[in-house]
């Protein structure tokens, strides 16, 4: 765009925003603009500074319009347009469209987004298809209410048209290789344009004759149309006489001489008023030609010519639809037209019917005002109550509303509750000098002296059975001591009748349809009312009954801790004295005793910190204390604690590590996150009688979190928050199904019945529970009754940049777990008989360049034999083999074997893989010294057990 139309275009909408500022506000119910809510204010300079079609509709009860310079497009005709309500403005798009959508905006609050939006307008002197893209949303004043709507409007007309025109075209292009002869292209364009919404019906007429020959001697031929009388689609009435020839030489004397003008935004059209289609006139004049029809739409007659040889050319009429009109002077308010000359009695025929038109507009309009009446008294009844009015004050406020709309002597809104002992709530009648009854709404307005509004047609027993509505014309009335017409309206809780709304007038009234179907409306609503007014009685007395709760529940927590406090005083004191009592000459006797004392002291010292820590946790006393910290070294001191303990029962402990995931070193809090694997690894030990428990940590990826937004943060300062995974699966005796919700409770024991050997109060998955939550993770429990649990629980920890690594930690080992170069380089050969220790070590092992695995020793000793006699060298170089009581010969016979293979037995080193407990040990001792350059690891194996295991075995060779 070159500067000068920039400068012009910028000076037009400066005048036109000028043009909105000058505009007479205050002829308008908003009031001047400086009067306005600071909100309407801003969203109106938006408006009009926009490059955007925007309108503004302001104030609710009348939605007066206010647009930019970019606006104007979309109205066309209906420009200018400030300052008016839209339902004046565009009235059939409002009530085909915005009312409904605007009501929906103003009820929830939210904005709606209409794409391709379908409307008939009528903005340019015809109806037409208008098809936009738009907005409606709410604005706010600063009371919180909203004061008006913000639409943002694209219109796409233009395209939606140009894309079906376009599928007509390729249609057109597809059949074009079907056409054979110029009568078969005519029945080939009338088929494409069958139910086309642009062209609605077409007539191809052909003319064929010599050159330069007149009509007089010829004769119109009808070859095609998209009328079709076996499906049904017949010639309308409105068109002219269009028969199969038209003979030119009698339609040649027709006169042809009455035109009417439309006018248009761009220009005026003549249009030709005839009876029948002047096709004569088309080939003498050899141009196109409006026709306006009897409907009030418009064809057009567009003549084509065809040489067909040196001699003769074929002239075709194609007759085809125009866009529908209205005549010049219905934009300005008139309702009809009369083509002169025209006689009395069709004027009077004309008026009378223009008078019968209007009231059924008057009635149709009565109807629409009084369905909106109905519908803002509903709304303000719904607004009391999420208001939370009190019930009383809404009642009072329906009845008064009903005295404005009904024409009525008293009302009443009755209770049946027993508590209201069957009284009046709400007696209302006209008393209130300040009370201003509407014009009666529901008084149809009918073209006559008689009233043709309709009293009710259904029977008493109808309304009774079905409606709950009960009619009495001619009733005595004791509140009022005479005679009565009363309409009554059940109020329903449910099922249950909870009151009645009755209204009075004079004896023998009559009641309307609309006026029972008023009040069962409002008795729907009122039932609302008193439903939410009973829920927030409810949810009060829950309130008080939750504060009433919770502080039980910390006078308790006070009482524990206390108590508690007490408690680890005495049992401090016997702790402190154990160790002097075992350094004195005991009996065998006084020494079980003495370790019976021992452990009871350790058992009720181990409740009572639990104790405090769970009342700790319930007054949320307790912070999480972040550093920086070995992960697998942290965790490490527990799971041999619980390996011994474990062994103890004969039971294995195994620790499976994705250590090529897992980070060294991590910030979290380690004492608490110790603690939480303490409570697990406790209660598995405690409830597995045989089997194992396997021990699973890995992590699980989160996204990247960058903590510090400056834009200079290089990637090695970047924190990367991730999930520790920790899962603890047992063979114990699992949770009944019944039981497992109760689980995280605390003192809770699950199933009595199998829990009740077991010591503990009940408090350690509580407070598992409570330390993950404080953590931000997340702790599940699978069970099943008598085959095991699995406890699973993530923990957040984050992963220290290494610019942290090297300024902030003290440490001078590696950032991650890497095995000594020299075992990386060994081969190594597994053999034990639980798969999941197998599988343990091998992920410790996954940089060693060669590693197999095996259950049996069979197994072990023929993949030992096969590699020797493939490369004439033994396998392998380090031996890990289970070692249990009952495989002692078999492990015996294996290593013997082995040695007879070997071709330097100095070069192999054999691990015995062994349970913690007293056989385990003195088993391993035994082979130890029976075989040399055997080793032992006890079990739970963990990474720095096996390296620890490697450098002492390279020390040995050196």
């Amino acid at each position: 765009m070159s500067t000068s139309l920039m400068m012009l275009s910028k000076s037009e909408n400066s005048n036109f925003i000028d043009m909105v500022y000058d505009y007479d506000w205050s002829s308008t119910p908003l009031g001047p603009i400086d009067t306005w809510d600071f909100a309407l204010k801003n969203a109106t300079n938006l408006c009009l500074k926009s490059e955007f079609p925007i309108c503004i509709y302001l104030d609710p009860s009348n939605w007066i319009m206010l647009y930019n310079k970019a606006f104007v497009p979309i109205l066309m005709t209906k420009h200018p347009a400030l300052g008016r309500s839209v339902k004046e403005v565009l009235p059939e798009k409002y009530e085909t469209h915005m009312n409904l959508a605007f009501n929906r905006v103003i009820t929830t609050g939210k904005g709606l987004y209409f794409s391709g939006h379908p409307t008939v307008m009528q903005r340019d002197g015809y109806k037409e298809e208008v098809y936009c893209n738009h907005t409606f949303s709410p604005i706010f004043k600063s009371d919180g209410t909203i004061c008006a709507l913000w639409c943002i409007a694209k219109e796409i007309t233009q395209q939606f048209l140009n894309t079906r025109r376009l599928k007509l075209l390729r249609e057109f292009g597809h059949l074009t290789t079907k056409i054979k002869s110029l009568e078969s292209a005519c029945h080939t364009i009338t088929k494409a344009l069958r139910n086309n919404k642009d062209i609605p019906y077409t007539l191809i007429y052909f003319v064929k004759h010599k050159l330069n020959t007149s009509s007089k001697s010829l004769i119109a031929h009808l070859m095609a149309t998209t009328f079709d009388d076996k499906e049904k689609r017949n010639i309308p009435e409105y068109l002219p006489e269009s028969h199969e020839t038209i003979d030119l030489a009698k339609d040649a004397n027709k006169s042809y001489d009455t035109f009417i003008e439309l006018k248009r935004s761009a220009a005026t059209h003549s249009f030709l008023k005839c009876d029948s289609w002047p096709i004569c006139l088309v080939f003498k004049e050899r141009r196109s030609l409006k026709v306006l029809l009897n409907d009030e739409s418009q064809a057009i007659l567009f003549p084509i010519k065809i040489p067909l040889d040196k001699d003769h050319v074929l002239s075709v009429v194609l007759i085809y639809a125009s866009e529908t009109s209205k005549i010049q002077g219905l934009d300005k308010g008139a309702d009809d037209y009369l083509v002169k000359p025209f006689s009395t009695p069709e004027l009077i025929c004309r008026i009378r019917a223009n008078i019968e038109c209007s009231i059924l507009r008057r009635k149709i309009l009565f109807h629409r005002y009084k369905q909106e009446d109905i519908k803002q008294l509903l709304l303000s009844i719904i607004n009391m109550i999420l208001s939370e009015s009190d019930l009383d004050k809404t009642l009072l406020y329906i009845a008064k509303e009903i005295y404005r709309r009904l024409p009525c002597e008293k009302i009443f809104i009755i209770s049946n509750e027993p508590s209201q002992n069957n009284k009046i709530v709400i007696p209302y009648e006209n008393d209130s000098k300040d009370l201003t009854p509407i014009i009666n709404p529901f008084t149809e307005i009918n073209g006559n002296n008689n009233n043709n509004s309709q009293p009710f047609k259904r029977s008493q027993k109808y309304f009774n059975e079905n409606l709950g509505v009960t009619i009495s014309l001619n009733e005595y009335c004791d509140e009022v001591h005479k005679k009565v017409s009363k309409l009554s309206v059940e109020i329903r809780l449910d099922d249950n009748i909870w009151g009645w709304i009755k209204v009075h007038r004079s004896q023998n009234s009559t009641w309307f349809d609309s006026e029972i179907e008023l009040l069962q409306q409002i008795s729907n609503h009122i039932s609302l009312a008193i439903t939410y007014a009973n829920l927030l009685e409810e949810i009060e007395e829950k309130e008080i009954q939750i504060k009433a709760a919770e502080f039980a529940n910390n006078a308790k927590t006070q009482i524990l801790a206390n108590t508690s406090h007490e408690l680890r005083t005495p049992l401090g004191a016997i702790e402190g004295l154990m160790p002097s009592l075992e350094d004195t000459t005991l009996t065998n006797e006084q020494k079980d005793m003495l370790n019976i004392i021992s452990n009871a002291a350790d058992n009720v010292l181990s409740i009572v910190n639990d104790v405090l820590n769970v009342a700790k946790l319930e007054a949320k006393k307790i912070i999480l204390v972040n550093r920086t910290f070995d992960l697998l070294s942290s965790l490490e001191s527990t799971i041999i604690i619980f390996g011994k303990k474990a062994a103890a029962k004969n039971i294995e402990l195994i620790v499976n590590c994705e250590i090529d995931i897992l980070p060294r070193y991590v910030k979290s809090d380690p004492e608490r996150l110790n603690q939480v694997l303490i409570h697990l690894l406790s209660n598995s030990v405690k409830f597995t009688n045989e089997g194992e428990i396997v021990l699973t940590i890995s992590m699980q990826p989160r996204e990247v979190i960058e903590e510090n937004n400056e834009e200079n943060l290089s990637y090695d300062q970047v924190v990367k928050k991730e999930k520790l995974l920790i899962q603890l699966s047992d063979t114990g005796i699992g949770i009944n199904p019944e039981y497992i919700k109760y689980v995280w409770e605390s003192f809770s024991q699950g199933d009595m019945s199998m829990t009740k050997k077991q010591d503990g109060a009940g408090l350690g998955l509580s407070i598992c529970k409570n330390l993950v939550e404080i953590n931000g993770g997340e702790i599940k429990v699978e069970s099943q009754l008598r085959k095991g649990s699995k406890f699973s629980f993530t923990w957040n920890v984050e992963l220290l940049p290494m610019a942290s690594l090297s300024m902030e930690t003290q440490f001078n080992k590696q950032t991650n777990y890497v095995l000594p170069r020299t075992i990386r380089k060994k081969r190594i050969l597994i053999i034990h008989s639980a798969e999941n220790l197998r599988n343990s070590i091998l992920n410790y092992l996954k940089s060693v360049e060669k590693v197999d695995t095996f259950d049996t020793f069979e197994k072990g000793i023929k993949a030992v034999k096969k590699y020797k006699e493939l490369y004439y060298q033994f396998a392998y170089d380090i031996v890990f083999i289970g070692l249990y009581e009952n495989n002692k010969e078999e492990a015996i016979k294996f290593i013997l074997e082995l040695k007879e293979l070997l071709i330097d037995s100095n070069n192999l080193a054999i691990i015995f893989i062994v349970i913690p407990s007293n056989e385990g040990i003195k088993l391993a001792g035994e082979l130890m010294k029976k075989f040399l350059g055997t080793f032992v690891v006890y079990t739970p194996i963990t990474l720095n057990k096996l390296i620890n295991q490697f450098m002492y075995m390279e020390i040995i060779d050196a």
